[in-house]
Order: structure tokens, then sequence, then C-alpha cells
């Protein structure tokens, strides 16, 4: 997997139009931005809140290599408030509401040549149907791409979430269990996983467990094991032991 961070080079308009979609758009006149960003740079006093609504703009272009076309192109917003809507090439790839992070695959959405043109639009008027709008908060709701984008470069299978548990940490031998969810299964899949403690050096191969997905009866691509930690030494504020988990997603001898 590679990450390209994507915080750099954005186009930014504080006045939305269609227009703003068209390859040959002339960004001339618009502002170059750094993401984060707000969308209205609001003064220090005399300040009304209906300074920070905005139907904003953003746009930049994207260079895809020929070998990224073969797997999955994962674009990720960490944060957009409060209405976003992501174009790519013109089309749209998603739609998503309030402040949480959301990815979509643009491969789908990718024109011919190197150069494809990623444009947001961006909706922080309050009012929308959407919390916390409606006087219900004292804070100012500010609009803006306010946290990183980036793009992750995937395989055709690859691991979506894993999601980690100690279920009795008081007992001698301790437990670790792993919840982890994969995109898509086919057969020949292999897991491997490998915990050591934060202080020591990963050796290759040593105390690696392995997970035949073939032999498991995996529901919704989701598979939970317990894993024997073998690191009996627990977390406190005198002695802060933090241990590392890694795990790998093998078919036919190529790591995803």
């Amino acid at each position: 997997m590679q990450r390209i961070y994507l915080n750099d080079n954005w186009y930014f308009t504080k006045n939305y139009t269609e227009d703003l979609l068209n390859p040959e758009a002339d960004l001339s006149e618009l502002e170059k931005v750094r993401i984060p960003t707000m969308c209205v740079n609001c003064p220090y006093s005399n300040l009304m809140k209906c300074l920070c609504s905005s139907f904003c703009g953003y746009r930049r272009s994207l260079i895809v290599e020929d070998a990224w076309r073969s797997g999955h192109l994962l674009l990720t917003f960490e944060g957009a408030a409060h209405e976003a809507v992501v174009y790519v090439n013109g089309h749209q790839a998603v739609k998503h509401y309030g402040y949480t992070a959301f990815s979509v695959d643009i491969l789908p959405f990718l024109a011919e040549g190197s150069e494809q043109i990623i444009t947001v639009r961006l909706d922080s008027r309050e009012s929308l149907n959407q919390p916390p709008f409606g006087s219900v908060t004292e804070s100012l709701t500010y609009g803006g791409i306010y946290r990183d984008v980036y793009l992750d470069v995937k395989n055709d299978y690859y691991i979506e979430d894993i999601y980690t548990a100690t279920p009795d940490v008081r007992t001698d031998e301790k437990i670790l269990k792993a919840e982890i969810k994969l995109n898509a299964y086919t057969e020949g899949l292999i897991l491997a996983a490998h915990l050591i403690h934060g202080r020591e050096i990963p050796v290759e191969d040593d105390n690696l467990q392995h997970w035949d997905l073939k032999m498991r009866r995996c529901i919704s691509n989701l598979l939970s094991d317990l894993y024997s930690a073998g690191c009996n030494a627990l977390w406190d504020v005198e002695m802060p032991n933090l241990y590392i988990l890694t795990v790998e997603l093998i078919k036919r001898w190529a790591v995803h």
C-alpha cells in the first residue's frame, strides 16, 4: 500500500459554481490554498455568525500512474464541514454529511491519461438539516476542509479495518482478540500477525502466527481470532508498556 497526501496545491473559491467542474475552467482568479483551511477568514472582533456560512468550492489536479489502475484508489477526507460533494473529472463520486472522515474509491471515475481533476463542493450554511445547527450550540460552526486529504493506493484485496481488545488482563496468560475486516475475499488469502513489545526490534518471521482464510468461515469478510500475546507486562503510569501488532494479508507470496 502507498499513501499520498494531497494537502497542497488546492484552488479555492468562496462562491461555488458548476463552472468549477469544467476541466478547462479558468483558475487564475481563484485563491491557492493548503489544507487545512477555513472557507472564511473571520475577524478577531464584531463577528456575526452568518460570516461562517459559505457555499464554496475546492479543486486540484491529481496525477495517477498507470500501475495504480489495477487495484483500488481510496480518496479520503478526514474532515470537511458540513455537506461535502466530491467530484472526479466532473462525475459525483460521493456525498457526505457532517464532521466524520469519509473515503471513496475513485478508480471507476478516472479519465484517460494521467491527470485527473478533483473538485469539492462544500456547503457550510446553517440552513442544512443536520446537527449542531438550530441554536443548540454556543460555538460557531466553521466550514472548510479542516483535516488531511490523502490517496491510498491499494491492491485488489486489502485489510479495511482492524479492531483489537484484551478480554481479561487479570489472567496469567494475556489474550489479544483481533477482529480483521477485509474488503473482499478470494481463495488463497492468508493473514500473518506479529506481536512484539514496543522496545523490541522486529525480527522477520519471528513469533509469526498464520491463519489460512480458506480453512475459516469468514462471515462478511470479518475474521475474529484469539491471539496469545505472550507479553505479560501491563501498562501503567510508571511503566507505560506498549506493544506493536503487525498484520499482513498475503496471497501467493504477495503482501497486501
